[in-house]
């Protein structure tokens, strides 16, 4: 029993001498320097921007060729167009009544992908620039009323629920200063803040009946025939701030990983940048948008 317990005692006595003399492979060197890493998470739009594609036209797009139409103006847009829809909802008339368009468009959530750069003065404080693109969709329903006659149980009209769409894309950049909070050796929590450019180009506006897309965005009418879609890249640029939190992890002497959550407050411009000599009422609010991010970086 003697003989046990003195090999224990010795086993004990030398693991603490070498763990005593290891003690650099759990120190991490003080970090400074540049850094650079990639963005991955999710973008949350806000909802404030979504219903310029719910297809009232309330809005202006900047295009020298192209136009907004509003569900029944595209719709009624000449008799082809007319006999075109008869033909997909099988049958021969329809109207679109005053309350059709949806009032409360939101946006899909969506991946966000994107890249870091960065100066770090030591473990706890740095200077990081993020730039991350995202697409966004917008997507609702309208209704349509045909002339035909529903079974009683189905009410006293024939109102049908067709889809509404609106594509854009976004390059978020985000430059500011982050300041950590120890929690152990490896780990800080952070806080962050400072200035975003966001750049949103509106790329489509349609809706869908029965298979078939009808654009929103369109151009002037030559007889039967019109112009497919604007020639103007729709991409307007606005400035504003930003703040948010989350957890850094520190692995070898180089690398470290963050994840973290981010409310933008941006001016969101959408239609291109607004033209004070057409007198175009362009989209331009400032909204919160919100993203959750992995990021890993070296």
């Amino acid at each position: 029993m003697k003989k046990t317990n003195s090999l224990l005692l010795s086993l004990l006595l030398t693991a603490s001498v070498a763990f005593g003399q290891d003690d650099d492979l759990w120190e991490f060197p003080e970090r400074s320097g540049f850094v650079f890493g990639i963005n991955i998470g999710g973008y949350f739009g806000n909802k404030g921007s979504a219903n310029f594609y719910n297809g009232t036209a309330t809005y202006d797009i900047n295009d020298v060729q192209a136009q907004m139409y509003s569900i029944e103006e595209r719709l009624f847009l000449n008799d082809q167009v007319v006999q075109q829809v008869t033909n997909l909802i099988a049958a021969e008339a329809y109207t679109i009544p005053f309350d059709s368009p949806p009032a409360d468009m939101r946006y899909n959530p969506s991946l966000m992908v994107g890249f870091r750069l960065g100066y770090r003065f030591n473990n706890e404080n740095g200077i990081f620039l993020d730039a991350n693109f995202t697409r966004l969709q917008a997507a609702d329903k309208f209704t349509l009323q045909t002339n035909l006659i529903p079974n009683p149980s189905e009410g006293t009209a024939d109102i049908r629920l067709y889809n509404i769409i609106g594509q854009e894309e976004r390059m978020s950049i985000c430059l500011g200063y982050r300041a950590g909070i120890v929690i152990n050796e490896m780990m800080n929590w952070y806080v962050e803040g400072g200035g975003t450019m966001l750049a949103t180009r509106v790329n489509e506006n349609y809706l869908e009946i029965e298979g078939t897309t009808f654009d929103l965005m369109i151009g002037a009418q030559f007889g039967a025939n019109f112009l497919n879609g604007p020639n103007s890249n729709l991409t307007a640029v606005g400035f504003g701030f930003y703040g948010g939190t989350g957890v850094e992890a520190f692995f070898d002497e180089k690398y470290e990983i963050d994840l973290g959550i981010r409310m933008m407050r941006d001016q969101v411009t959408l239609g291109g940048p607004p033209n004070e000599e057409r007198n175009l009422n362009i989209f331009q609010e400032r909204l919160s948008n919100w993203a959750v991010f992995f990021s890993f970086s070296m």
